[in-house]
């Protein structure tokens, strides 16, 4: 009678054995691993001057543009495609409007890269780089930069 007990603990150790799959060799995967792409960086940045800089003016703002492509503003708007404008001291006032004229609002449509600033009051100002369409509506899907500054003279 004894013989069951020790027949059905041999049996349940062979199983696990078997099952377990420790003296298997490992098995593929039969899909190979396909490497994934970073997500596309979409932004402009103010490359100078640096925030948190002292300035005198008249200085220059260098811009920057990662996934799109700085075109002349032509009235339309061509997907990844725009133009740079430079909000001083306010804010974006709408991302489906075209974005106002000056004195707030640099334009510029001419497809250039940096502009001479001057005629700023001494003391701190705020500048944020938005990039828009043809038509000068914000591409909300481009992520903007902000600039802290303090012009001295």
């Amino acid at each position: 009678m004894r013989r069951l007990p020790i027949l059905a603990v041999a049996t349940a150790v062979s199983f696990v054995s078997a099952c377990s799959g420790a003296d298997k060799a490992p098995v593929a995967d039969s899909v190979a691993a396909v490497p994934v792409a970073a997500p596309a960086v979409v932004a402009i940045g103010i490359a100078s001057p640096a925030e948190g800089d002292s300035v005198m003016q008249p200085f220059t703002i260098r811009l920057e543009a990662m996934g799109v492509e700085v075109v002349p503003a032509t009235g339309t708007a061509e997907p990844g495609k725009g133009h740079h404008h430079l909000i001083i001291d306010g804010d974006v006032p709408s991302d489906s409007l075209p974005l106002p004229a000056a004195p707030i609002v640099i334009h510029m449509g001419d497809a250039s890269t940096e502009r001479n600033i001057e005629g700023l009051k001494p003391g701190p100002h705020r500048i944020i780089a938005v990039f828009a369409d043809g038509a000068h509506v914000p591409m909300a899907s481009v992520k903007r930069d902000t600039l802290n500054i303090t012009v001295i003279k």
